[in-house]
Order: C-alpha cells, then sequence, then structure tokens
C-alpha cells in the first residue's frame, strides 16, 4: 500500500531528516510512496506568521502542499 509522509523542515518535535531518510527506506519499495519535507514549514505544515516584503503574514500552508496532497490522493483515486 502507498504511503504519503510529509514532514515540515521546521519541526523541533523530532528530528525531520533522519526520520524522513529511515521512512524513505522503508516506504520508498512501495510504488507510489512520497516522503517530502518542506523547507521553513512547522509540524503542521504551516510557515510561520511574520513580516514579509514590509507586510504582516499570518501563519498559512505551505507553498505546495496543499496541490502535492490533492495530486497524491488523485493517483489513488485512479487506481
Amino acid at each position: 500500500m502507498p504511503v504519503l509522509l510529509l514532514y515540515g523542515g521546521a519541526d523541533t518535535t523530532l528530528n525531520v531528516q533522519a526520520s524522513a531518510n529511515r521512512l524513505r527506506g522503508n516506504a520508498g519499495r512501495r510504488r507510489g510512496s512520497v516522503v517530502r519535507i518542506y523547507a521553513g514549514a512547522d509540524q503542521q505544515l504551516l510557515l510561520p506568521a511574520g513580516t514579509q516584503n514590509g507586510k504582516w503574514q499570518w501563519p498559512r500552508p505551505v507553498p505546495g502542499y496543499v496541490d502535492d496532497l490533492t495530486a497524491w490522493l488523485r493517483e489513488r483515486l485512479e487506481r
């Protein structure tokens, strides 16, 4: 069964790289499995609040997350 494993690169609850590498080795053998790390995102796959280009930005989903998730789900439904 394929799995989708998504990590926030700024997650402080675990060693993201070590965990992703360990699971990539196991899940990578399963056709259709994906392990992805989103740089700057926390464990909820959100970018932190702060100013960007002089404007305040609320926490927001990391770019690409929703598209990656829906594409992976669509692939499962099409089979």
